[in-house]
Parts: structure tokens; sequence; C-alpha cells
């Protein structure tokens, strides 16, 4: 490979070419002891400068062959040969309308814009340009721009499709094509001169949407045949810019870079807020251009780029309106960029899966029990009931949160119903309402600075629970509401001011504590919650006080009321949720806490005959066929890249998928169901452990596998929807000799033999540890059998059991419960940890195989007794004797 080759300028970059001869260097790339300068009439290698074999192929691949927006020279590659273009003021960037900044900025100055011109129009292999520099001068100012600058050329990015082909994102909204007119600095000589300095471009981008024919496009268009080829070139003789641009009254403006390799972050952008109409026959001849390599030239964009903290600001308010009917929270993240981040809240907070943290202090509160000198202003502001400390000062410190937080303000999320209306839910159970108090960092003086902060602020979560009678606390709180019923009324301020004291728990200590977001646009990753476990008691007729209210959103042009204002929980991802305080056994298989009282602390765990609670008693008699196709495994065999952790939970043993990609599809399922975790239930006895009965036959040993739907995300996600997870369950059989696929397992049972304990699995491969026939099965659908019992669970029991020793489920039985022996003050071995069979309540059981007396030993019985009954009878009858 020559190291002296000829270097593919930017659609931005070659504009120039026309204006003089290319005497100057381009771009200077230097890689240790390799130096390139980069003309546009060739590549040369300065004198005394070493050249290194390996890194001129390294270099050159894209500087000679050129780049691209494909493959291994497509965008993902461009910083790897062009440094700039992975710095943090890159473009284009999704222009997020309800985080944008109004400010005032003069209307743009056109100059010569509306003459008629002769241009020419060429292929450069990367887009189609209009060179402008041999026209009389074209020129922008105003617009908030601090100099004039002159157009130098312009030029289209488009998509291979109409939904896709513009580089700027408007609220997340891709538009067919892009206009991108490119100007340099009237300071600077020329284009190539400007196109480094940090002033040197102003570029001004219009999006494209489809419409009729755009008259004033015609001769481009037409003229697209005639440029089709890579450096293929053509001439326009009537070209008007202001006829092909819309409407430049509303703009956003930032600063940021060219799109294309060099990428230098030189360019003031402005993107309009009008968009040309051009039809579907005009964009589809722009798809009808070659690249460089004769291939359909589409798909000329590069993706956005992150902001990294840049303001973009606007000519005009977006008016940008936010809300929560017509589940308008799931689509803030295309408005507001924050609400799309990955450490958003509210979230499900799960105990079980939370880690005990006694490091964390008790809080100190100032003033939380005075109401001297404190007063209080009650607001409607459309989305909620807001309480402001308008004189005073509250605030908190300890709880591990490293400063003092100042109290700013506190407002609630209520429901429709008293089944929903908290934001966080626990265990995927949300309460009637929720209280938020939201404080700032003392040391960022205001709530304005602390709010995009990291850890700028502190809320404090308390939920709110159904009581027969009014809490007299919150009298002062509710009589008020009817001054502000309508939203936006005027602010009430309380005639009396109550301590917050007063309306929170009469002891409240205990706490969850993780890092997240506000749970309303722009939703800033700046909060550190502490999420109480005592709740506030409130009334019905209470809450439908608050229900009284009348939101901002409007159905029919009336004002809808004001309730469900709460956020969905969020992806927890990675992070972790931390409390300071052990948990009691708040369920257990037996005694005050046992099977028979877990719907009064659990709900849903009641069997009514609404229920659909499992395990059930499968019985063949009443199964129904179905010919459910057969499961399929997915990566159940693998062990490479796949990892494991047991742990005692105190009411099991439980394997948890800690990283690999294990799932099923197929057998009648709609989703893809990814592993989470396995378990088993097992009892003091070989004659009695599994949850499920066939035949009313009881099992010692039972296997749940369980699944999540892949299109939840998460098993927190999944446990609150219908059919949001599947569970494979597989019982055991006693066999003589030790099963060596549960070997891995049991060997480990004594590492974790207390709850807490876990350690990780060796090597291990699911699929050996169930049956090697998976063809017969029972399917039905029921719900978790442990608390919360969410009915959001297929079930698949299979046929074919699996092997275990004696001595093997012995070593299970020597695991300890989290349940403490009262008369030895010690833990309980972990046995019988099964749930009875809940009522069936009309469902319907299928099996996907033809029932058979050779099927199940209690139906074959039932069938050879049946057989000598009518054997008999038909004796009795040949006799006479009936």
């Amino acid at each position: 490979m020559s190291p002296c080759r000829s270097f593919p300028m930017s659609p931005h970059d070659q504009s120039h070419m026309s204006l003089e001869p290319c005497n100057r260097a381009l771009i200077t790339i230097s890689s240790h002891n390799l130096c390139w300068s980069a003309f546009y009439d060739g590549c040369l290698c300065p004198k005394g400068v070493e050249i290194k074999e390996r890194l001129i192929y390294a270099v050159t691949d894209i500087m000679c062959q050129g780049w691209s927006y494909e493959g291994a020279t497509g965008p993902a590659f461009w910083k790897d040969y062009f440094p700039i273009c992975g710095l943090a003021q890159q473009s284009p960037i999704n222009i997020y309308e309800g985080d944008v900044q109004e400010t005032t900025m003069q209307p743009f100055a056109f100059i010569n814009y509306n003459t008629l011109d002769a241009v020419t129009m060429a292929n450069n292999g990367h887009s189609v340009v209009i060179d402008l520099s041999r026209v009389e001068p074209k020129l922008i100012s105003g617009g908030g721009l601090m100099d004039t600058y002159q157009a130098a050329q312009f030029h289209f990015h488009w998509g291979s499709t109409d939904s896709k082909g513009s580089e700027h994102l408007i609220s997340s909204q891709m538009y067919p094509m892009e206009l991108h007119i490119v100007h340099y600095n009237t300071k600077y000589e020329n284009l190539s001169v400007a196109v480094d300095k940090p002033d040197g471009l102003a570029v001004l981008g219009f999006m494209f949407e489809v419409g009729v024919d755009n008259a004033a496009y015609s001769e481009i268009v037409t003229g697209l045949a005639q440029v089709k080829t890579d450096g293929a070139s053509t001439s326009l003789a009537t070209m008007n810019l202001q006829s092909l641009i819309a409407d430049t009254a509303d703009f956003f403006r930032y600063k940021g870079s060219l799109t294309t390799p060099a990428c230098f972050e030189s360019v003031t952008w402005t993107v309009f807020k009008s968009t040309i109409k051009i039809s579907k026959a005009q964009l589809a001849a722009f798809r009808t251009v070659l690249d460089s390599q004769n291939r359909p030239l589409v798909d000329n964009y590069r993706p956005v780029q992150p902001l990294y903290g840049r303001v973009v600001e606007a000519s005009f308010s977006p008016n940008i309106k936010w809300g929560y009917l017509d589940d308008q929270a799931s689509r803030w993240a295309l408005t507001y960029e924050a609400c799309g981040g990955q450490r958003q809240s509210p979230i499900d907070i799960l105990p079980s899966g939370s880690q005990l943290d006694e490091t964390l202090p008790d809080f100190q509160f100032y003033n939380y029990d005075t109401t001297q000198g404190i007063a209080m202003e009650l607001s409607n502001n459309g989305h909620t009931a807001e309480v402001s400390f308008t004189s005073g000062t509250i605030s908190i410190a300890g709880g591990g949160l490293g400063e003092t937080y100042v109290a700013a303000q506190f407002h609630l999320h209520w429901g429709s119903t008293n089944m929903k209306g908290s934001e966080h839910k626990v265990d995927g159970n949300a309460y009637p309402a929720e209280l938020h108090i939201v404080h700032y960092k003392a040391s960022l003086g205001s709530l304005g600075a602390a709010v995009k902060r990291s850890r700028g602020l502190a809320v404090l979560g308390f939920f709110l629970e159904i009581s027969e009678s009014d809490n007299p606390a919150l009298k002062p709180l509710m009589d008020a509401l009817v001054n502000v019923r309508n939203p936006g009324s005027t602010a009430y301020a309380l005639p009396q001011a109550f301590s917050l004291d007063s309306i929170l728990p009469p002891s409240f200590t205990n706490f969850y504590r993780y890092d997240g977001s506000l749970t309303t646009p722009g939703c800033f990753e700046s909060v550190v919650w502490t999420v109480f476990r005592e709740t506030i008691p409130i009334s019905s007729s209470q809450l439908s006080l608050l229900r009284s209210l009348k939101s901002s959103e409007k159905v029919d042009g009336v004002s809808a009321p004001l309730q469900d204002n709460f956020r969905e929980v969020q992806p927890i991802g990675n992070r972790i949720v931390r409390r300071n305080f052990r948990f009691a056994a708040s369920w257990s298989y037996e005694g005050p806490t046992g099977v028979q009282f877990w719907s009064q602390t659990y709900p849903k765990c009641a069997s009514d005959g609404a229920s659909a609670q499992s395990p059930i008693n499968i019985k063949d008699t009443s199964a129904k066929y179905d010919d459910i196709l057969p499961i399929t495994l997915l990566n159940y065999g693998s062990t490479q890249g796949v990892a494991w952790e047991l742990s005692n939970n105190g009411h099991t043993v439980t394997a948890t998928l800690t990283s690999g990609d294990i799932g099923i599809s197929g057998g009648g399922f709609s989703d893809t169901y990814k592993v989470a975790q396995f378990h088993l239930h097992w009892g003091s006895s070989s004659d009695r452990g599994s949850e499920h009965l066939i035949n009313s036959k009881a099992y010692p040993m039972e296997l749940h596998i369980v699944h999540y739907g892949e299109s939840r995300g998460s098993v927190s996600q999944a446990l609150t929807h219908p059919n949001g997870l599947a569970v494979l369950g597989f019982m055991f059989e006693i066999s003589a000799a030790d099963n060596p696929f549960l070997t891995p397992i049991v060997e480990k049972l004594k590492d974790i033999k207390y709850k807490g304990n876990s350690t990780a699995l060796s090597i291990f491969s699911l699929r050996n540890i169930i049956p090697k026939s998976l063809d017969r099965f029972y399917r039905y659908s029921g719900s978790l059998t442990t608390p919360g019992c969410f009915e959001s669970v297929t079930w698949t029991v299979f046929r074919s059991t699996i092997s275990i020793s004696e001595s093997q489920l012995q070593e299970f039985r020597e695991v300890m419960s989290s349940d403490i022996d009262p008369a030895t003050n010690t833990y309980k071995p972990m046995v019988n940890n099964y749930r009875p069979p809940q009522p069936i309540n009309g469902r319907v059981v299928f099996a996907n195989f033809q029932l058979d007396p050779d099927a199940a030993p209690g139906v074959q019985a039932s069938l050879i007794l049946c057989a000598l009954c009518s054997l008999f009878s038909a004796i009795v009858l040949a006799q006479g004797k009936f």
C-alpha cells in the first residue's frame, strides 16, 4: 500500500476547493513517529519523518480508502482515525425540547439569499453538494450570531426509507432528510482557514417532511440523474436559496462540530423548527445516487452524539407539556433526555434483594417538630398538590447523606383507586399514595442550583395506607385543598403551619436507600432517595379530597381529575438498594406467619373464589388435551460464560444466574423467557415435599426454574404482568444411587447452611439436572407459590422426574431456615418448605399428551379397579342376581 494516496474530503471541507488552489494542509494527523499531511492533490510524507510500516497500515486504510457510513470505516470507528470525532462537543445531537433553554435572540438577516444563481452540483461519494463559492456572497447575521458568516455550500443527508435520514433528532423524532447550509466566519479568509477555529463555522439545519412535490427543488431533483456516480457534477441554472428553506423564525442553537470527519468542533449550529415539505417521489430521486463504492447512497447520516452537559437554546418557547394521561409518562424520554437515563426513579423495592447496611446512621431532623417561624404555601401545579416552605429553615443531616440538606417542599402522588397511587412499590405492591419531602444540599444554596447536581437532592418518601378513620394530623392540609382545586390557581398561604413531624409516622427509623432521579420531567439523576418502611394512615374520604383536584390535562376540553399522578417503576439496572434494618421473618411455612396467615400481610395470597393461586393438585381426569408445541431450550447446556450463585434466603436454596444468557421459547409461549434463578421445595420425609401434586400424589422434592419475559426486561418488571413469568416445575423421585448431576449443588450446601450465606456454584450445566425427555407436560396459569403470590406465572409441570438419593435429600434437610425454635433459640431445619395446593377455581389445566393408563401410576390403578368392577357387575348380571 502506497503511503501517498489522495485523501477524500468531507462535504463541509470539499467546498473550498473552488475558491483557490489548495496549497495548505487541511489536516495533520500525528501518531507517534508517523505524520500525515492531507492535501487535495495527494498526501505528502514530510522529510525526516520515520514512517513505521505497521502504523501506515493502521492509518492509511481509512485515509486512502475513505471514511464511510457503515462497516469498519463507519461512524463508530471515525474517532480511531480522526481523534476529534471522539471529543465532547460533537454533532449531531438529539434536541430534547423539554430540556432546551429559552433565550432571546434577534431574527436572522439573510443577504443575497433571494438571488438567482448558476451553481454546480456534485456527488462526492458521501452526499450531493451544491457549491456556493462562485456566486454573489450569501451572508447571514443576527440570529444570536456574533459575526457575519458567508455560505460556502449546502448538502443533504437522507435515509433509505421515509422514517429516517436526518442527522439531528427533535424530541427523538428522525426526519427523512436534512439540509445543511455551511457558512464560514467572514473574519477568516475562506472555509479552509475557518474550519478548525472555535467560531469558524455556522451551519443552518432544516428538516424535511413528506408532502406534495416542492417546485423549488425540481431543478435539483432533475439534476440528480446527472450526478449519479461519485465525482460526477452538473450545472444548475437558476438556484434560489431562499426558496429552498423553511420559515426561520423559530430555531434551536448549540455549539457542536462537523458531522463528518475530521469532526472539527468549530460549528455554531442552528436547527430550525419549521420543516421543508418534499414529495415521496422527490425523496426517492435522492436514493438513486451512488456512493464511492457504486452502492446506493443512502443512510448517509451520523448517529446522534452525547450532549455532555451542553445547553441547547431556543429562540422560542417550545411549550412542551407533560402529563400522566394515556401513558404519557412512558414517552417522557422522547422529550426530556434524562428521563431515559440508567438511574431513574421510582423503582420496585425488592426487600429480599436489598443489602443490609448497618453503618447507615440515624437521621437528625432540624425544625421538623416546630411551627415557630415556619410558613407554608399550598399550590396545585396541575400535576400534584405541593406545599412550599416560604419562611423558616427545616433541614436534615445524618442518615448517610454526608451533608446537611434543606427542605424546599413536599408533595403527594395518589391513585384513582386505593389499589394504586404510590410511585415506589415494595415487592410489586403499590400503596394508595406516597409523600415526598424534597431537600436540596445546603452548600449549593437553592433547589434550582442543586437539581442537576449529583446527589444535589435528598428526597424522603413515605407510603400512605388506608385507615378506617380520618388522620387528624392531615386535617389542616385536607381542609385547604378546596382553595387550590383548579390547576394554576393562586397559591394558598396556610393560615397556620403544621409541623412536618405531625403528619409523619410516630416512629420512622427503618428505611431503604438508593441513588435515583426526580420522578417528573426533567428526571434529573440527582436524588439520594430514602424510602421509609413505616407508613402514614389516611382515610378513603381524605384521599377523595385529593382526587377532587383538577389537573392541567384536558379530556374533550375539560380539565381531567388530578389522580393517577405517578410514574411507573423504572429498571433498577445494576444499582444496589441498601437498608438500615434487619428483617424479622415476615412469612414462613408454619406458626403465626405460616401459609394460612399469608393473606393477612400479602392480600394477593388469598385463595378466594376468583383467585388463580399456585400450587394445585393436577388431576389427569380433569386435564384437557392441547397439542402444545415442544419447549425449546436456549443455552440450557452452556457453561461458557455462565455463572451461578447459590444462596440460602431463609426459605429455600436458590441458584441465581449472575452472568450468561439462558432461556426458553416455543412451547406455546408468546415471548422468549430468560432464566433468572431456580430453587427447590422439599419435605421432612420422602412422602412429602413437592408443592404441586399429580393425581393427589406428593413427591419428595420439586424444582422450579423461574424465567421472566424478555420483553419485560427483569423479574421485578415481570412480576405484576399477566404471563410475565414462566416457571418450569420438575418432580423428584427417590433413587438408590446418588444423582451425579446434583453433586455440584449438594457439595455446596454446607457453605450456605444459614440464611444470608451464598457461594459461587462451580461449572454447572442446567440441562444436566433436568430429565432428558421434556415431551410431556401440563400447563396452567397461576401464581408465585410464595409471598407476594403474584398471579403472573405460566406454569409448566413436567411428567418426567429427576432422581435423587435419600442421602442427597438429607443434605438439603440439614440446611437451616430463618425460623427460630423458641425452646432452644436456635434456627430450625429448612424442611416442609412447600405451600399446600390451592383451589383451581375453574381454571383449565392442559396436557400436551394423550392421557392413557400407562401415563400415571395413579390413573393406571384406577382404570384396573374400574375394570374389575365392570367384570364383577357382568358376572352378577349373568347370574341373574341384580
